[in-house]
């Protein structure tokens, strides 16, 4: 599932069952780059389940903007935010709802194991049968 939407602060949108609240935009300067990020509340049935933090990354000696998204993951999916715009008119980002992703993480392990499974059944299943030369000799 996904949605993009285009909100003033304060502004809360619903999406994939949750209510996303764009709190304030962050501005902070680091040694190499500027970041303009925005607080996201995530609620679910009323209550805060996270707060994510998007965001657009402007590097001075590249003069190139690269985005960031942040991540919620839980059980039931994977939320995942990154910002199209962000300035003193609003804020406009993408939400994408991965559901069930725990289920591709269950898949993959159960595939990893199914050969060492196999092998023990098959050792527990292997039957040793008298060599008939040396029960001969004997």
């Amino acid at each position: 599932i996904t949605g993009v939407f285009a909100v003033q602060q304060f502004d809360t949108v619903r999406f994939a069952s949750m209510d996303l609240m764009y709190l304030e935009p962050v501005t902070r300067q680091e040694a190499n780059r500027e970041v303009h990020a925005a607080k996201i509340i995530v609620m679910r049935g009323g209550e805060q389940v996270g707060v994510l933090e998007p965001a657009l990354n402007d590097y001075f000696m590249q003069g190139q903007t690269i985005g960031t998204p942040s991540v919620a993951m839980s059980i039931g999916g994977d939320l995942y935010l990154t910002i199209d715009r962000i300035d003193a008119d609003g804020l406009t980002f993408k939400a994408i709802w991965f559901p069930y992703v725990w289920m591709v993480w269950a898949g993959g392990l159960l595939i990893s194991l199914a050969p060492l499974l196999a092998w023990l059944l098959k050792k527990r299943d292997r039957v040793v049968e008298p060599d008939e030369e040396r029960v001969g000799a004997s």
